[in-house]
C-alpha cells in the first residue's frame, strides 16, 4: 500500500487551485498585481512579500496564497525560510518574472 501518491496529490492541489481561480478571482488579481510590482521593483518576490502588502479578508482562507504564483509568468529561483513567525521558518520559494520574448 502506497502511503503517498505524488501524482494524485498534485492533481488534487491543481483542482483546488482551479476552484480558487473562480471563487477568489478578485483577491488573486490583487495579490498577483502586488507580486508583479514587487518583483519588478526588487528583482524577485516571495509569498511573504505578497502577504505583507496584500491583506487577507477574514472570510478567505490563507490557503488562497498557494495559488498566487500559479502560471507560466513565474520562475522559481530559490528556496528560503519564511520570515513570518507563524510559519515556523517553513521553506518557501523565491520567484522572478520570466523574461518575455
Amino acid at each position: 500500500m502506497e502511503l503517498f501518491d505524488f501524482a494524485e496529490a498534485k492533481a488534487q492541489k491543481e483542482a483546488v487551485f482551479d476552484v480558487l481561480e473562480i471563487t477568489r478571482t478578485e483577491f488573486l488579481v490583487k495579490a498577483r498585481a502586488t507580486a508583479r510590482r514587487y518583483a519588478l521593483n526588487h528583482g524577485t518576490v516571495t509569498i511573504d512579500d505578497v502577504r505583507r502588502f496584500t491583506p487577507l479578508p477574514e472570510y478567505i482562507s490563507p490557503n488562497v496564497f498557494g495559488a498566487v504564483f500559479r502560471g507560466a509568468e513565474w520562475e522559481c529561483v530559490g528556496f528560503e525560510p519564511s520570515t513570518r513567525v507563524s510559519a515556523h521558518a517553513r521553506t518557501i520559494r523565491r520567484y522572478r518574472l520570466r523574461a518575455t520574448s
